[in-house]
C-alpha cells in the first residue's frame, strides 16, 4: 500500500513538473534556437518587427566588413610585436585593439538604437559584456557570439 502511494505521488509530481514546464516554455525562443537564426532570436527576445530586423541586418553587414579590417590590423600589430617587441610595436597593438573595441561598442549601441529604448537598454546589458570579452577573430553576430567559420 505504501509503495503504491509513493509511486503514485512520484508519477503525479513528474506529470505536474512536465505540465508546468510546458505551460511556461517560450516556443518562439525555442524555435529561434533550433533555427540558429539571429533574426528569429531578436524577434523572440526583443519583440522586434521586420523593419527593425532589416535595419539591424544592414548594420550587421556593414559592421562585418569593418570588423575584418580591424581584426586584420590587430593581427598585423601582433606580428609586428612578435617580430620587434618594444614600445612602438606595443603602442601600435594597443591602438589597433582600441579601434576594434570602440567599433564593437558603437555597433552594439547602434543596434540598440534600432529598438524601443527599454528593449535597447536590455540588449546592451545582455550583449555588450559578451562582445567585450571576445577575441579578435572576426565580427561577432548580433547575439554576441562569433559566427562559425
Amino acid at each position: 500500500m505504501r509503495g503504491r502511494l509513493l509511486i503514485t505521488v512520484l508519477v503525479l509530481s513528474l506529470l505536474a513538473g512536465f505540465a508546468g514546464w510546458w505551460a511556461i516554455r517560450d516556443f518562439r525562443m525555442a524555435a529561434a534556437c533550433e533555427q540558429r537564426s539571429e533574426a528569429a532570436w531578436l524577434r523572440a527576445e526583443f519583440g522586434l518587427d521586420d523593419a527593425a530586423i532589416g535595419r539591424i541586418a544592414a548594420l550587421q553587414g556593414e559592421f562585418e566588413k569593418e570588423c575584418e579590417v580591424h581584426c586584420e590590423a590587430v593581427r598585423q600589430a601582433k606580428l609586428a610585436m612578435e617580430a620587434k617587441p618594444g614600445p612602438e610595436s606595443k603602442a601600435g597593438l594597443e591602438a589597433a585593439l582600441g579601434r576594434c573595441e570602440r567599433s564593437r561598442r558603437e555597433h552594439v549601441l547602434a543596434i540598440a538604437g534600432c529598438m524601443p529604448p527599454e528593449k535597447g537598454k536590455a540588449y546592451v546589458a545582455l550583449i555588450l559584456p559578451q562582445v567585450e570579452a571576445l577575441s579578435h577573430e572576426g565580427a561577432p553576430g548580433v547575439d554576441g557570439h562569433h559566427k562559425a567559420r
